[in-house]
């Protein structure tokens, strides 16, 4: 049986951005991410290590953040390949990060990418 597991609206402070101050004061950002996967080992072990741990993504997601780049597209992309290095019964992850009030001029609540993986097959 294949299931869906969202995790919405991590939350983190970092510092990616093209701008100078950027680098300096930083932004909030939030991560959700959409796993498609086969629960069965998971439903018959009743095991954490048989399905995705929830801790473990937000983990993986805190230290691929606390590295720095210019472009949220960059971030997004290494986050997107850290989780599917790490949970291989993955056969789809939608990830969308936010970057909160970006320094645009004009209000504007967040600008947000969202990456789709499918692995072979799908």
């Amino acid at each position: 049986m294949t299931a869906t597991l969202e995790i919405n609206d991590m939350q983190f402070y970092a510092f990616h951005g093209c701008l100078p101050e950027e680098a300096l004061i930083g932004t909030n950002y939030t991560v959700s991410v959409e796993f498609k996967f086969s629960i069965a080992n998971a439903a018959n072990s009743d095991q954490i290590k048989d399905t995705i741990d929830y801790g473990e993504v937000f983990s993986i997601c805190q230290r691929v953040m606390q590295v720095r780049k210019n472009l949220i597209e960059a971030v997004a992309q290494s986050m997107l390949q850290a989780l599917l290095d790490r949970f291989k019964q993955t056969e789809s992850i939608q990830l969308k990060l936010c970057k909160i009030q970006p320094p645009i001029e004009g209000p504007v609540k967040k600008a947000c990418i969202t990456l789709h993986h499918f692995s072979h097959g799908i």
